[in-house]
């Protein structure tokens, strides 16, 4: 019998690192933007993988959500935008590794997150994020929103209409 490893925050991703992850437009509420005309990241676009799924079909020791490091694109010549490349319509959010480490809930609770690799074929720079403290909330889901930034804002709903 084999004993299960749990998640690891990996220390050699360093705090100054950038993640990327995709945002669904179906996700956007394009009837709110913000003072500078851009739609709010919808705290949607930070769930976990459910616990089953991220076990049974990808191999991970529980619930976590799925990002890219910038560095490693970086050493293979790629830009944040080539994340989208299949995903027509999508946006990009870039995250501060540092900032998710020492996520706070608004009353000082523990809402840290870790960084793990978790590369795939064709995706070397796939990593995955995870709560520290247990299971991830809707509030941890807000904060993780807050601190995201467009890079590539999704498609609208009435693109092309």
């Amino acid at each position: 019998m084999t004993e299960e490893v749990g998640f690891q925050d990996d220390d050699t991703i360093s705090d100054d690192s950038l993640l990327y992850r995709r945002i669904t437009p179906g996700f956007i509420n394009w009837s709110k933007v913000q003072p500078d005309e851009q739609p709010k990241i919808p705290s949607q676009g930070f769930q976990d993988y459910p616990e089953d799924k991220a076990r049974d079909e990808h191999g991970l020791p529980g619930a976590c959500m799925s990002v890219d490091l910038g560095y490693i694109l970086d050493e293979h010549g790629l830009t944040p935008e080539h994340l989208l490349e299949g995903y027509s319509g999508y946006g990009l959010v870039v995250l501060n590794v540092g900032q998710l480490r020492q996520l706070k809930g608004p009353n000082g609770q523990d809402w840290t997150q870790g960084v793990m690799r978790d590369p795939r074929p064709g995706a070397p720079w796939h990593a995955v994020a995870f709560a520290r403290s247990g299971k991830k909330t809707g509030g941890m889901k807000n904060a993780i929103s807050g601190i995201a930034r467009w890079i590539v804002i999704p498609a609208s709903r009435n693109a092309g209409v």
